[in-house]
């Protein structure tokens, strides 16, 4: 038994159409919702979603379905999640190996200039310094990776550009059942971001070791209880 405070604001029924493995997801994607709707979003936008984990891509699911204009995707060593980025609704997907010719890239394909707003999902400190190689002046970075220790920000360039910085964190109640209802119109494709399921006695080398490994082909692990 769990008792839960404020029930009417923390308990959300599963709809009957969404299975408890795909109830699992509401969460992360919560979160990739709570981004959009703090962002400066708005449809017809050009976007760059940094990072492809479960956040980014919910994030790249949710602004195709808002109506973005071009969506780029910048991934790690998970190849998998780059197809998967692809598959959800991106335009383009690159590496971010291929850095610095990365703003190069982004640039010619927006006829010289930029995205509106950039999501950096990856909490890595390179990703943040190079979010702004992509964005228009007054364009806006979004925060959503937890970084950590410092990053440097060049004050003269965003004071020169007026861009606009906007952090992330988690999601409001309210969200929850908006989720949960593009996930019944969506159940197909949310889904697919299961990639494998585990037992909990096999949490870590099943499950946070191969999360942790550079390259692994996991996106979404889900963890059975039951022993």
């Amino acid at each position: 038994y769990v008792r839960v405070s404020i029930p009417e604001r923390r308990l959300h029924r599963l709809p009957d159409e969404l299975s408890y493995e795909e109830g699992a997801l509401a969460e992360p994607l919560a979160t990739s919702l709570h981004v959009l709707r703090v962002s400066a979003f708005r449809v017809g936008m050009r976007t760059v979603v940094l990072g492809v984990g479960p956040i980014g891509l919910g994030l790249i699911m949710l602004l195709k379905n808002a109506g973005a204009r071009s969506i780029f995707a910048v991934m790690g060593k998970n190849r998998k999640r780059g197809e998967m980025a692809k598959e959800f609704g991106a335009d383009h997907v690159f590496a971010f190996e291929e850095s610095p010719r990365l703003k190069q890239k982004v640039h010619q394909l927006t006829g010289g200039e930029g995205v509106d707003i950039v999501f950096d999902c990856s909490g890595a400190s390179p990703a943040f310094e190079s979010a702004t190689d992509f964005l228009v002046p007054r364009g806006q970075l979004v925060i959503v990776g937890l970084i950590p220790g410092r990053a440097s920000i060049p004050s003269l360039k965003w004071v020169i550009n007026e861009w606009k910085l906007q952090g992330s964190y988690c999601y409001d109640s309210d969200e929850f059942p908006m989720v949960l209802d593009f996930m019944q119109k969506n159940v197909s494709q949310v889904r697919k971001m299961i990639t494998s399921r585990i037992r909990l006695k096999d949490i870590v080398n099943k499950g946070l070791d191969v999360l942790s490994t550079p390259g692994n082909k996991e996106i979404k692990i889900l963890v059975e209880p039951e022993e």
